[in-house]
């Protein structure tokens, strides 16, 4: 799906969003069920039943984070970072925040031990240094005890562009006016470019300590939810998708698999599961029409 509030749910709960419970009719515009299903997914109560931990990261948007996860890792430092948290600032709202009256709020909030920026930081800087907590956290969890189903839904290489190729600021305002766009050549897309050789760096980075710390070899799936670029339903939906399996049995993964079968074939394969595998098909809509699909060949 083109949407992460129906390809995340349709993943983690192992079916096509039109045969999930809740309102999806061409006609309706409301995803508020499918976010509900990625909170309590079927994969989720799965694990819990066999006696796996969940344990989740924040992730800069409340309807994606499992809060109610036996492991809730967050930088949340107060009411006012909360307040920020829950629809944030922009950039001239912050500048606003720091020139103006509001400076006698901001004061306050240093007196009574709450760090002004939790309130009026860049939101790109915040945006920037939650995706680096992100990648720092996912390192240290195999060193929490027992089995656990780990979630980390990081949002980038999505916009806002923050990582030169090294990982070095970027200035987010060089590509709010770039004419040139997603077309092929432009700022802008060699700003995500640069983005992803990054964010590939820091990954390789995660997936060598978790494997390098993990009592138990892990199960490590890697995926995007949709992709980036909005040229053509072709590029909405092409994403990476990489596995790896601790016995390094690939046998039951296939070229054309799509995510709905991820985590039939992970239950199947170590945990005892008996899933059906479901034919492998790919779906777009538009922002307008959220549940009208077309089918898109795979």
């Amino acid at each position: 799906y083109r949407h992460t509030e129906l390809s995340v749910p349709s993943m983690l709960n192992l079916e096509y969003v039109q045969n999930l419970p809740g309102s999806h009719s061409p006609e309706s515009t409301n995803t508020s069920g499918m976010v509900e299903l990625l909170k309590d997914s079927r994969l989720r109560r799965e694990l819990e039943c066999l006696g796996y931990a969940t344990v989740a990261i924040e992730t800069g948007v409340v309807w994606s984070e499992w809060r109610d996860a036996d492991y809730f890792i967050s930088r949340e430092a107060g009411v006012l970072y909360r307040l920020q948290f829950a629809g944030g600032l922009t950039r001239f709202e912050s500048l606003l925040l720091r020139t103006t009256i509001a400076r006698a709020l901001f004061d306050l909030t240093t007196r009574v031990g709450v760090p002004p920026d939790a309130l009026a930081n860049d939101p790109v800087d915040v945006h920037r240094e939650r995706i680096l907590f992100e990648f720092e956290q996912l390192k240290t969890i195999p060193e929490l005890p027992g089995p656990k189903l780990v979630f980390a839904h990081i949002l980038s290489p999505h916009p806002p562009m923050v990582f030169g190729p090294n990982g070095e600021h970027v200035d987010a305002a060089t590509f709010e006016t770039d004419a040139g766009g997603q077309q092929s050549g432009s700022p802008l897309l060699r700003a995500y470019a640069n983005q992803v050789h990054y964010l590939n760096s820091q990954l390789l980075e995660v997936v060598s300590a978790i494997l390098a710390k993990s009592a138990s070899p892990p199960v490590i799936i890697i995926q995007g939810d949709h992709g980036w670029a909005d040229r053509n339903a072709e590029d909405k939906l092409s994403i990476l998708n990489v596995y790896h399996f601790p016995d390094e049995d690939y046998s039951a993964l296939y070229p054309t698999i799509t995510p709905v079968n991820s985590f039939r074939i992970v239950l199947n394969q170590y945990l005892g599961g008996s899933f059906e595998l479901l034919q492998d098909v790919s779906y777009f809509s538009t922002e307008e029409a959220v549940f009208r699909f077309e089918v898109v060949p795979n």
